[in-house]
């Protein structure tokens, strides 16, 4: 009588290891945080950005909020609804969103209507019921010195060297927006949003700004030179001899809260796209 086969242990692969720390990679973070899962899932329900969604997209929202940690976060909760619900038009995990060709402006009328396709475009963002269409301003390449820019909502916008010296953006919108080799010498930006403003090369000499937003911005090759920085928000992706040079308003961590649907309503207008 043959003895049966004992499989020996051997030492896995490289390729096996590799496959391991894949599975272990494509476990779910709300799988192993049940407790945060289920007050997430409770705040979405709630929430008029979210109470739509399946709950599979709700557990998506759940997993990229556990992964970037963001809690209380009404600005990133409307990106993150909107990117599941354009997955589930386009079934693809990033979707392009479109943008206008480039708009010469000459006047303020050619500028007043570039805005106002920009307002339609948010608010399709805001509430996308089919897929986005071309109304995302371009204003690349534009001398726009003339125009005044306060109070204006041009989040996401692309500005792409535009011309702005000495241009006023007091309480001005400007989060998400492509402000790359931009020229914003001696502008003033008196609580301006610019978060996850993409300031590579922008010309920031001379500027004035007091109790702007600067968190999450990419800034490499940015001209700070003679800045008036002052009760800035912003966080470590602002260069550190920028903020030893002036004494702002440190930003707190963000405590872990519920999304509630009073959150968005009161943030709606800082929402960043």
């Amino acid at each position: 009588m043959e003895k049966p086969k004992i499989e020996r242990d051997r030492p896995k692969s490289a390729r096996e290891s590799k496959a391991d720390k894949d599975k272990e990679k494509k476990e779910t973070l709300w799988e192993k945080n049940p407790e945060m899962t289920a007050v997430l899932l409770a705040a979405l329900e709630e929430n008029p950005l979210s109470k739509e969604l399946t709950h599979e997209q709700k557990l998506d929202v759940v997993d990229l909020a556990l992964l970037e940690k963001r809690f209380h976060d009404p600005v990133w909760l409307g990106e993150a609804v909107l990117n599941v619900k354009m997955q589930s038009l386009s079934g693809k995990k990033h979707v392009e969103i479109p943008v206008s060709r480039p708009v010469p402006i000459s006047s303020q009328a050619d500028l007043d209507q570039v805005l106002e396709a920009h307002r339609s475009w948010i608010s399709e963002v805001l509430q996308p019921t089919q897929p986005l269409g071309a109304g995302r301003a371009n204003l690349k390449g534009n001398d726009l010195r003339a125009f005044n820019f306060d109070a204006v909502d041009l989040r996401s916008a692309n500005l792409e060297g535009c011309d702005l010296r000495g241009c006023s953006f007091i309480t001005a919108n400007l989060a998400g927006c492509n402000l790359t080799g931009a020229n914003l010498e001696g502008a003033l930006l008196h609580r301006t949003k610019l978060r996850k403003a993409k300031l590579n090369g922008t010309n920031l000499s001379g500027v004035k700004a007091f109790g702007t937003d600067f968190r999450q911005i990419t800034c490499e090759g940015t001209i700070w030179t003679g800045s008036e920085l002052r009760e800035l928000v912003f966080d470590d992706t602002m260069p550190k001899k920028v903020r030893d040079s002036m004494n702002p308003v440190v930003l707190e961590a963000v405590q872990i809260e519920t999304v509630t649907s009073e959150d968005i309503r009161a943030k709606e207008e800082s929402v960043n796209l």
